[in-house]
């Protein structure tokens, strides 16, 4: 004599096979983003920055009684002119010191050997070489470099991070004014019987992720103003030290 069946464990089991369906999906959507990780990186920081600023967006838009659209943009006219700001200073000391790289960089790589290893000659693989042929041998490296092809490339990635950034820009404002919606057309790549669960999912990951990428945000604009005041001031150090030197 069978048993029967009871409802409740077969809808147990089969919202159990959803969550491991969804999961299967999200990790093999994981992995093909992963070969095209170069591609979406402006779509992932623009997605990544909007996810971190919605709720302030929407706290905005309920405490002054406006239309999130607006605020929406008017926080990325904010982060447009922060970045405009953030460019104006840091781009002149950028080509600045790019352009006196450039044209000292014999020296500057011959300063610190020399400081390391001394004026003379040293013993490397059995032959006598000294800071001077080292520095002289680096810049001939990345002469032929330079010559070889190298120079292309540099140009056409210049060009792919402009374009880049401007994509990022494009990317970030469209996902600040409408990634609500973006968020609920992605879930009708879903099967019907899918969605309701894969929405529970996404909003109970909302939080995680907007706590886990707010740390990171933080931690990026901490280390990068660090690390951009520390290379500065011994940039500025190791350039006085180096002309000192020279004059004597």
């Amino acid at each position: 004599m069978t048993e029967p069946r009871h409802p409740r464990s077969e809808s147990g089991a089969s919202e159990a096979v959803d969550v491991v369906a969804v999961l299967l999906i999200a990790f093999a959507l994981i992995v093909f983003f992963y070969f095209i990780h170069l591609v979406l990186l402006p779509f992932v920081f623009s997605a990544v920055t909007a996810l971190v600023l919605t709720p302030l967006i929407d706290w905005l838009a309920k405490t002054i009684r406006a239309p999130r659209l607006a605020v929406a943009l008017i926080v990325f006219f904010v982060l447009l002119g922060l970045f405009g700001f953030t460019a104006y200073l840091a781009i002149p000391g950028l080509l600045q010191g790019g352009l006196y790289t450039v044209s000292n960089l014999q020296e500057l790589i011959e300063q610190p050997l020399k400081n390391l290893l001394g004026s003379g000659q040293i013993q490397i693989l059995g032959q006598s070489v000294s800071a001077s042929d080292i520095a002289a041998a680096a810049v001939a490296k990345v002469r032929s470099l330079l010559e070889g092809g190298a120079l292309t490339t540099i140009v056409l990635a210049a060009f792919g991070g402009i374009f880049g950034v401007f994509l990022t820009l494009t990317l970030l404002a469209y996902f600040l004014a409408s990634g609500r919606q973006l968020v609920r057309g992605v879930l009708w790549i879903f099967p019907p019987s899918w969605r309701p669960l894969t929405a529970r999912i996404v909003d109970a990951l909302r939080p995680i992720l907007l706590r886990y990428f707010a740390g990171i945000a933080a931690v990026i604009v901490y280390a990068g103003s660090a690390a951009y005041i520390g290379l500065g001031l011994s940039a500025s150090f190791f350039t006085f030290n180096t002309r000192h030197s020279s004059l004597r």
